[in-house]
């Protein structure tokens, strides 16, 4: 089965996912299979051309973790190495293109596990790791641990070696200003929230007066 792209737009969420089957070249009947999940949200707002290229980076996604499977390589360097793709792709919500929290910085999670031992590794919070998800491999693979986070984590990526960059790296314009009137929306509806909540008192001190 060639890659598919599930779209359900009838829902007005967008989710992408690609499943690939391919039967493998050995004396048993063997398949392996990649799903990868783009995300999820509310996308009625954007372009086909916008919609292409999330389709084209998922598909470039799958084509990298489904050629490292070919190559007898591990499930684990499969899906590393497909995250990566994703997260070095500012369309999706990891890595280069992460949101902002609502202190306007960029920090970053990412977890991995491993079924055949019940591993798992996970980190959280970082800002400057450039492909959090090979962080993560390293926590499950070389600690005793489950999970790092923020500067305990940062720490860790570089006694391992693992690629560190700029937060600068991360930095999205259009995101910041997505977040800024995310924010404005908010602090108008909390301060026309304060202002019934004044008239409410108002009226009722009217009322007690009137009493």
């Amino acid at each position: 089965m060639w890659p598919t792209i599930v779209n359900y737009k009838s829902l007005k969420v967008l989710i992408l996912c690609l499943i690939v089957t391919i039967p493998l070249q050995s004396s048993e009947k063997q398949s392996f299979s990649i799903v990868i999940h783009g995300g999820a949200g509310w996308f009625s707002n954007l372009s086909d051309e916008e919609v292409q290229a999330i389709k084209d980076g998922l598909s470039n996604a799958i084509d990298v973790g489904f050629t490292a499977l070919q190559s007898n390589q591990t499930s684990l360097d499969a899906v590393e190495k497909a995250i990566v793709v994703l997260e070095n792709n500012d369309l999706f919500n990891a890595g280069k293109g992460s949101v902002y929290t609502s202190e306007e910085k960029q920090e970053m999670d990412a977890s991995i596990m491993y079924g055949l031992n019940n591993q798992a590794g996970a980190v959280a919070s970082v800002t400057n790791v450039k492909n959090p998800i090979s962080l993560a491999r390293h926590v499950m693979e070389k600690t005793k641990h489950v999970m790092f986070a923020g500067k305990g984590a940062e720490r860790l990526a570089l006694e391992a070696g693992i690629e560190l960059v700029d937060p600068e790296y991360f930095y999205s314009e259009e995101k910041l200003r997505r977040l800024r009137d995310l924010k404005k929306e908010e602090k108008k509806w909390e301060q026309l929230a304060l202002l019934r909540l004044t008239c409410m008192e108002i009226w009722l001190l009217e009322l007690l007066q009137a009493e």
